[in-house]
């Protein structure tokens, strides 16, 4: 009877004689042998191993990505810093239309306007008949003096238009998200705006009424057209549902603007991206040119190309 452990390592010593496997009846050593054997011989290189990576071009591919990589960086942060001003504005603004709302439909400004308009047409039978024979020269002074006015504004209109069209040479999605907001701006200044000039048609009826009851005929004349005048330039003032309706179409304009302007931005930072990757790549390749090839050509010797 053989010893186990003897027999195993007479066995291995024989094997590395041989060369080969050797088998043995009924104990199950040679078996066991040769599976270790096999393992061991498994776990040694060969001629077919994965042959070594070029360590430059390794180096190169992480500096590519680390120049690509910085730049989306930088553009996320401006993106991140942008949104987070644009969000804080929005909001505010859209808070702002509640309260401009509100303030509007307290003024009333259509209803203060038809009642203005109102009293000059009842008392215009009254004037034109203290005018009498004067009434054709009276209306004929307030026409040509509405023509001079006319003929003014067309002038100025044009004047503005060449100079726009001067100015306005460049677009791009920054300038609409400008202009979007400024749009916006001044239709949430309504109220404000026409405070003054609905106003001024109370002081006007107050003249209207003194005038007539001083007997000063032309002058209430005057103070009519001047009514009429006025009214017929406020005519068109929305009601408060309507204004609340237009700013929020000038609120989503800006908004649109804004997604506009972002995703404008975010096509630029990752185009930049590449391009820096791009001059990673070509300035390896062009510092040196000679180097390069020389580098190239050794690596090959080296994989046995």
């Amino acid at each position: 009877m053989v010893d186990l452990p003897i027999a195993h390592y007479w066995m291995h010593g024989l094997r590395r004689q041989l060369g080969g496997e050797v088998m043995v009846d009924g104990s199950g050593v040679g078996s066991a042998e040769a599976q270790v054997s096999s393992a061991v011989e498994e776990s040694q290189p060969t001629q077919d191993a994965e042959k070594p990576s070029d360590p430059d071009a390794v180096l190169r591919e992480l500096q590519e990505e680390e120049a690509s990589g910085k730049a989306r960086a930088a553009a996320v942060a401006a993106e991140v810093k942008a949104l987070t001003a644009a969000i804080g504005a929005l909001t505010t603004n859209r808070k702002d239309i509640v309260k401009e709302v509100d303030a509007y439909a307290k003024a009333d400004y259509p209803k203060a306007i038809a009642t203005a308009k109102s009293l000059a047409e009842e008392k215009l039978a009254c004037i034109e008949t203290k005018l009498g024979s004067r009434l054709p020269h009276a209306k004929d002074t307030v026409t040509k003096f509405a023509k001079d006015v006319a003929d003014a504004k067309k002038a100025l209109d044009e004047e503005i238009s060449s100079l726009d069209s001067a100015t306005r040479t460049q677009q791009s999605a920054n300038q609409q998200l400008a202009d979007a907001t400024a749009s916006f701006g001044k239709s949430l200044t309504l109220t404000k705006n026409y405070q003054a000039p609905v106003g001024g048609l109370t002081t006007l009826q107050s003249q209207l009424k003194a005038a007539i009851d001083n007997a000063d005929t032309f002058g209430a004349f005057a103070i009519y057209n001047e009514i009429i005048r006025q009214t017929a330039e406020l005519h068109g003032l929305p009601a408060p549902d309507k204004y609340e309706a237009q700013l929020l179409g000038d609120w989503n304009a800006v908004a649109k603007a804004q997604q506009k302007a972002h995703e404008v931005g975010k096509t630029v930072a990752d185009q930049q991206g590449k391009v820096d990757k791009l001059k990673v790549r070509y300035a390896a390749l062009t510092t040196d040119r000679v180097d390069e090839l020389r580098r190239r050509w050794n690596m090959e010797l080296e994989q046995g190309k």
